[in-house]
Parts: structure tokens; C-alpha cells; sequence
């Protein structure tokens, strides 16, 4: 929903800010050109919409998540109006990527392509009827052609790269959590040590190196102690009655912890004497 509200934000800041360019420019091609009105009317149609589907961004999202398909048929109209407006150098060119954005939040991979599909057809009849290659040519402008007909795919796959990195630290989110309530550390030792001493004068040169104290959780230390019986992992985790997993887990913080590398090196700390918590 907040990312919905972005996206409509930005939708409407961009057809916002291609209208007033519009005006501003009003006695240039890049102004409104030489049908102000059917210009002026399409910028306040593309803004009121986003205007109004902020307003009702909850109705708005509900209808995307009900039916995601939705996102093709703005692709449609929002290609369509900068069509009827002007594709080569139109001021509402940038507004028709908005919808891919929305695709992105509301629907899958297939939805977003569907969408780039459509854009780049809309886009290309678009010019088609209004002008030929060799016209494009002489008039310089078939350079940003090509690059217009690029940037619907090249903008897909970016905000597609996004979603992926996103969708993948929200996964990751839940699992880290657990670890951190379990016990887990949330800093390195070295990290621990340096918060622990912030208050500390910064020394210019190399100063005598501080014993870093390790305290290790009550589980850690029972599984390290199974270790240290000769005891397998597999028999540790039925000996306490959890997962495999729970205790490689254990074992890892552990061995993070102490600086152990091997398993060996982490079951040589319970013969210490200042076993359980003990300093490196």
C-alpha cells in the first residue's frame, strides 16, 4: 500500500510537472505545439487521474489486487494519450511509463512484459501514422526514436531487479528475527567491543590489543558442550529434543563467536577454565 501511494505520488508529480512544461514552453514544439487545447486537455485528464486514484489509493489498490490484469489496460490508455498527443517529443511521452511501475507493485513478471508489450506497440502505431522512417531521418530525430522504443524494456528490467532484491531482504527478514530472539548476536565481536567502548579516547597509533569477552547463549553452550562429550550433531539435536538444523545453527554462531574453525577448535573451549564465558 505505501509503495502504491509512492508510485501514484510520483505518476502525478511527473504528469504535473510535463504540464506546466507544457504551458511554460507554450510558443515552442515542445510546448503546446500546434494543437494547445487538445494538449492542455490531455495534461489535466492525465493529472486529474492520478489526482483521483491517490485520493482513493485503498479502493484503488484492492481493484490492482483483485484483478492485477488492470495494470495492461493503463499501459493502454496512458500509450494511447501520449498517441493522441505527440509520441516523438510529446510532453506527456514520460507519463506512459507510470504504469509499469504500478505492474511492478500489483502484478507478476508476465503482467509487467504484457504491459512493455503494449506500450512499445501503442508507441510504435503511434509514430507509424504520423510519420515514415526517411522523415525521421532528415528531421534528426530518429536517434531518440530508438532510444524511446529501448527504454520501456530497460525500465521493466530495472524495477523488476529492484523487486527481486527487495522480495529477497523481506524474506530474509523473518529468519533473522527469529535467530535475534533466539539469542543470536546482532553485531560481530569486534563490533560489540568497539559500541562497548565508545566512550573511550581514540588512540593515534596501534594500543595494546583488549580481551574481547564471548558469551555465548545458553543454547550455544549446551550444544557446544555435546561437542565436547563427543557427541555427532545429529545426536546432540535428539539428545535435546530439536532440529539438525537448530543445532548447526548453534554450532555456527558459536564458531563465529570464538573464532573456531572447526568443530574440534570450538570443542577444545569447554576444557578452558573460564568456560562458559570465556575471552579472546
Amino acid at each position: 500500500m505505501d509503495g502504491l501511494t509512492a508510485a501514484l505520488a510520483l505518476s502525478g508529480w511527473v504528469a504535473l510537472g510535463s504540464f506546466v512544461l507544457a504551458v511554460a514552453n507554450s510558443q515552442s514544439d515542445d510546448g503546446l505545439g500546434e494543437h494547445p487545447v487538445r494538449r492542455i486537455t490531455l495534461g489535466v485528464l492525465l493529472l486529474g487521474f492520478f489526482v483521483f486514484a491517490l485520493w482513493k489509493r485503498r479502493a484503488v489498490w484492492a481493484a490492482l489486487t483483485r484483478r492485477p490484469e488492470l495494470v495492461v489496460v493503463l499501459a493502454a490508455a496512458q500509450i494511447a494519450a501520449v498517441a493522441a498527443d505527440e509520441v516523438v517529443g510529446g510532453a506527456y511521452v514520460a507519463v506512459s511509463l507510470t504504469s509499469l511501475g504500478l505492474a511492478v507493485l500489483a502484478a507478476d513478471d508476465r503482467l509487467v512484459w504484457a504491459c512493455v508489450a503494449v506500450l512499445e506497440v501503442g508507441f510504435v502505431v503511434g509514430l507509424l501514422s504520423r510519420y515514415s522512417l526517411a522523415e525521421l531521418a532528415d528531421d534528426g530525430e530518429l536517434g531518440g526514436v530508438v532510444s524511446s522504443i529501448v527504454k520501456f524494456p530497460v525500465v521493466a528490467f530495472m524495477l523488476l531487479a529492484i523487486r527481486r532484491l527487495f522480495n529477497r531482504f523481506s524474506d530474509g527478514a523473518g529468519e533473522m528475527l527469529m535467530l535475534l530472539r533466539a539469542g543470536a548476536p546482532a553485531l560481530t565481536p569486534a563490533l560489540d567491543q568497539a559500541v562497548a567502548s565508545r566512550g573511550a579516547p581514540l588512540l593515534l597509533g596501534p594500543g595494546e590489543p583488549q580481551p574481547i569477552v564471548i558469551d555465548l547463549t545458553p543454547a550455544e553452550v549446551r550444544a557446544v558442550e555435546g561437542l565436547a562429550a563427543g557427541r555427532a550433531p545429529k545426536q546432540i539435536a535428539f539428545d535435546q529434543g530439536v532440529t539438525l538444523a537448530t543445532i548447526r545453527t548453534h554450532l555456527k554462531h558459536a564458531k563465529r563467536k570464538t573464532g573456531a574453525r572447526t568443530l574440534r577448535e570450538l570443542a577444545a573451549f569447554v576444557a578452558r577454565p573460564d568456560w562458559p564465558r570465556v575471552t579472546r
